[in-house]
């Protein structure tokens, strides 16, 4: 009682243990009999994110708002989202 965790009526702690000797844990609310596949796909989605996040502060200063309204924050965000995905673009059309 009182412990929050995510919707649903389980939740379960995921671990991986990487050659490197690298240890991750992850939390899960997908059912138990849920297809490892699943799993790590859930799992490595939140990776991505965590990198498209960590190239919008070092590349772009999505981090760097001083605005001094809040309307100015949603389009400080959607401008660097959107200067993003012309980086992004870019760089596929180069690598072919």
């Amino acid at each position: 009682m009182g412990v929050q965790h995510l919707p649903g009526e389980e939740v379960w702690l995921i671990g991986e243990h990487r050659s490197t000797g690298e240890r991750n844990y992850y939390l899960s609310n997908l059912p138990a009999d849920a297809p490892l596949k699943q799993i790590a796909g859930a799992i490595k989605a939140g990776w991505v994110c965590e990198q498209v996040h960590q190239q919008l502060k070092e590349e772009l200063g999505i981090h760097l708002f001083e605005g001094r309204s809040w309307m100015s924050l949603p389009r400080h965000t959607l401008m660097t989202i959107i200067d993003h995905t012309f980086l992004q673009s870019r760089r596929l059309k180069q690598a072919g």
